[in-house]
């Protein structure tokens, strides 16, 4: 579920046509008028198309170029895996989503605003504020408010600006915005290991998420951050922590992740080398900002598990859903006491 780059190329005016009417305001919020950009912040379109691979080629050769002369080139071979790899994921994702919507509502009996929202979002011309609001009108499970690409710390200079339309966002609709980092987690997406190798040699993907806001329905929005922490010998990370890194095995190891875990939480090694900005270390890839609803999803899972099961129709199906979910919140908090 789940970031592009920036430079200052306006789309503004090319996006008029699919943005909602706006009533001028001299007390409107500022941050109602922060959007981000195909190269800047932008979300990923709902809808897959040929500029996608535009932007796609030019990131990629950004990123490229955005890599200290000092870095490996397996150092930088392994973050061009990771940009290629995340950037066709979010657009599946996304997409998928968007398939998911509550089928009985009809987007061609939309009424304008939210027609129109639903082209910039389909184009990737949106703002956080009215994807929030397409994700409860559609009934969609998730969907992707905002992403930036921002390797090596590169076009790191429009986060603020992202993070304040998120927090917008939030507010404008309900929510509440989660302060400090009393939900945040880190976790490991994957690591780098040779041909035919056993163990950790470059360095492994980290990620880690923060719980931004809380809508009153239930929806969560999560900024996820992705780094590469590097460990090869070359790292100017502390080499006998580093040695420990290369020391697992990541071949026929179910528990290599949780081994990397282990370390980490050993030396408080995560939080201290993003807070000191130890970009030769923990390389910064990407920021995405997403919103999900747990219910919704659990409803989906659900239907899906009774499709393949019973018979029925997929009204039936979301409503034995409903009431499992019902079921299992009242059974969690019964055992939570």
């Amino acid at each position: 579920m789940y970031a592009h780059n920036a430079e200052n190329v306006s789309l503004e005016t090319a996006s008029l046509k699919y943005e909602a009417i706006e009533v001028c305001d001299r007390n409107t919020d500022p941050r109602e008028k922060l959007r981000g950009e195909h190269l800047t912040w932008g979300a990923t379109p709902l809808h897959f198309s040929s500029n996608q691979m535009v932007i796609y080629h030019e990131l990629k050769q950004r990123i490229h170029n955005s890599a200290p002369e000092a870095t490996p080139a397996d150092v930088k071979e392994f973050v061009l895996q990771h940009f290629m790899s995340r950037f066709f994921q979010r657009q599946d994702r996304n997409a998928k989503s968007f398939e998911d919507r509550n089928p009985d509502i009809d987007i061609n009996n939309l009424e304008k605003p939210h027609q129109e929202i639903l082209m910039a979002a389909i184009e990737g011309m949106s703002n956080p504020n009215d994807l929030l609001k397409l994700l409860t009108t559609l009934d969609m499970p998730s969907i992707e408010l905002a992403r930036l690409t921002h390797s090596y710390g590169q076009h790191m200079e429009t986060l603020g600006d992202m993070r304040q339309a998120i927090d917008f966002a939030i507010e404008n609709n309900g929510g509440r915005i989660i302060e400090d980092d009393s939900m945040t987690t880190y976790g490991v997406d994957g690591g780098h290991i040779r041909d035919k190798g056993e163990n950790i040699e470059i360095g492994f993907l980290m990620k880690r998420k923060r719980v931004r806001g809380i809508l009153p329905d239930g929806t969560v929005v999560i900024e996820r951050s992705t780094f590469v922490l590097r460990v090869d010998k070359e790292s100017p990370l502390d080499q006998d922590i580093a040695r420990q890194f290369r020391g697992i095995k990541i071949d026929k190891n179910p528990d290599w992740n949780k081994q990397v875990m282990e370390i980490i939480e050993a030396n408080n090694l995560i939080p201290r080398v993003l807070v000191n900005d130890e970009f030769d270390i923990a390389i910064p890839l990407s920021t995405t900002t997403y919103a999900f609803n747990p219910m919704r999803v659990y409803e989906l899972e659900e239907a899906k598990k009774a499709k393949r099961s019973t018979k029925g129709t997929e009204l039936e199906w979301l409503s034995r859903a409903r009431q499992d979910f019902a079921s299992e919140a009242i059974r969690r908090s019964i055992n939570s006491k």
